[in-house]
């Protein structure tokens, strides 16, 4: 028993049958129990025994004694079990106080939001700054800054989230910041319009390496970027290696916006899925290799752009093959499908608007601070 009260244990730590243990604490006196009781009981809890748990704690609630400490932990073991709401109404009450209690009680409030999948309530994450304040340089509140920097993430206060994150939070630990920056630029990857996502991921980048991140979050960074129409950037977080079929499509579709053609043929080297035939035949025909093109295009049965570049290739031939492997619809109009310009024009469009985009984004980059 004595050992168990020392320091916190894992499950492996104590004998197979801890009745023994449970005896040796009824038979304290009063007063330790009262003292003792709710350490025991939340040891027992966070090894996982929860009967046990209850127990101890019933131990001591038989003398007529009983404390914050205790309905914290009751609370902790009534959140997985059928009378959760009741746990969160008695969470919320413990987490209207000023000490370390009440800062336990809004970690397991945030926490429980978090397994969950579900939004905190905003008032939690306001509240939680003033409980840090209360306990710092305690682990409470270094858990309760960042369960709160997770609900604001969550919240989608992104903004408010890196300002904190940039200002080094004292409670947090160098990794514990860094974990949040990840989590928060995949919250804003996902969710996150595009000034708030170029604000974090210029502070994601004066701490962590691009090529450092997970693959699922760098590719999530070179496809957003791509987006946005910032090539260069999107390479910034392309693979050296070699990566999926579906990362080397996105580098070779960067370097061709930037018209380093070959270097975007090379990116496809050994990939042959149907999307990657598209790209290819999409680089060439920005190439200027239009009959090459062309003979990609019907590979994957795009008879529309393999027609049209057949024409840019003055391949009369091929076209006059294509023309009549194909029925005009009704009413459609044989010049539209065979007049290059007509079969561009939508292309011109859409580079047009990507090229003005990309110069807002990159001018919004260019600033020397972020707020």
């Amino acid at each position: 028993m004595w050992r168990a009260l020392a320091k916190p244990f894992e499950a492996d730590d104590l004998p197979r049958d801890i009745a023994p243990i449970l005896a040796s604490f009824s038979a304290l006196p009063v007063t330790l129990r009262v003292h003792l009781g709710t350490v025991l009981a939340e040891r027992l809890r966070l090894a996982g025994f929860p009967s046990e748990s209850r127990i101890a704690l019933n131990t001591v609630a038989r003398g007529g004694n009983e404390s914050i400490e205790q309905t914290l932990t009751v609370a902790r073991l009534d959140l997985t079990g059928t009378r959760s709401e009741d746990a969160r109404a008695r969470l919320q009450d413990l987490a209207t106080g000023t000490g370390l209690t009440a800062a336990e009680a809004l970690v397991e409030l945030l926490e429980d939001a978090r397994r969950r999948g579900t939004p905190p309530d905003p008032q939690w994450v306001d509240d939680a700054p003033s409980l840090v304040r209360a306990t710092r340089g305690t682990e409470v509140a270094r858990h309760l800054a960042r369960a709160s920097l997770q609900g604001g993430i969550a919240l989608d206060r992104f903004d408010v989230v890196r300002r904190a994150l940039a200002d080094g939070p004292s409670e947090l630990t160098v990794a514990d910041t860094d974990a949040l920056l990840v989590e928060l630029a995949t919250a804003v990857l996902a969710r996150g319009r595009d000034a708030p996502f170029l604000k974090v991921e210029v502070l994601l980048r004066q701490r962590i390496r691009p090529l450092d991140l997970d693959d699922s979050v760098r590719l999530a960074f070179l496809s957003r970027f791509l987006d946005l129409g910032l090539s260069e950037r999107a390479l910034d977080y392309a693979s050296q290696k070699g990566g999926s079929a579906e990362e080397q499509v996105l580098i070779a579709t960067a370097y061709a916006r930037i018209r380093d053609f070959d270097q975007a043929i090379g990116a496809l080297d050994g990939v042959f899925t149907d999307r990657a035939q598209r790209a290819r035949a999409d680089i060439l025909s920005a190439a200027g290799r239009a009959q090459d093109a062309s003979a990609l295009y019907l590979t994957v049965e795009d008879l529309g752009n393999g027609t049209r570049e057949a024409i840019r290739a003055a391949d009369w031939d091929a076209v006059d093959r294509l023309m009549r492997s194909t029925q005009s619809e009704p009413g459609d109009s044989v010049a539209a499908k065979t007049d290059p310009s007509a079969m561009d024009a939508p292309n011109t469009a859409l580079l047009s608007s990507m090229a003005d985009r990309r110069a807002a984004l990159t001018r919004l980059l260019d600033l020397t601070t972020v707020d």
